[in-house]
């Protein structure tokens, strides 16, 4: 299905929860030269993934797709956590509220805590 807003072209995908799928860059968000790379998820083992995010402002959580697309799993408040299952060689792009990147994680075969503290500007 394909809404149109503000005339970008935005893909709903439904799995267990309305997510959202977008190409970044048609809407003027910074990508993360691993994406701009055309990282993208392939078939791997299941695992587990926790998110925590240790940074003064909210964050953003998205799967990078089969397809190379982000698609936004959580929006975090300074101090919450997320975790969720997921795949080998899944990755997860961390972007600020406005979904400018900011890392790329990968998750790993054991289980794992991944702690999110603001980049350091250039």
């Amino acid at each position: 299905m394909k809404t149109l807003v503000a005339s970008v072209p935005i893909a709903v995908v439904a799995v267990s929860a309305c997510w959202l799928a977008v190409a970044p860059a048609a809407i003027g968000q910074t990508l993360h030269p691993a994406e701009r790379a055309g990282i993208k998820s392939i078939i791997g083992e299941p695992t587990q993934i926790t998110f925590v995010n240790e940074s003064a402002q909210a964050i953003r959580i998205y799967w990078i797709n089969y397809e190379g697309k982000r698609v936004l799993y959580q929006q975090l408040s300074p101090g919450e956590e997320y975790g969720l299952n997921t795949f080998l060689h899944h990755p997860w792009v961390i972007t600020d509220a406005d979904g400018n990147a900011w890392y790329v994680y990968y998750a790993e075969a054991k289980p794992s805590r991944v702690i999110i503290t603001k980049p350091e500007a250039d």
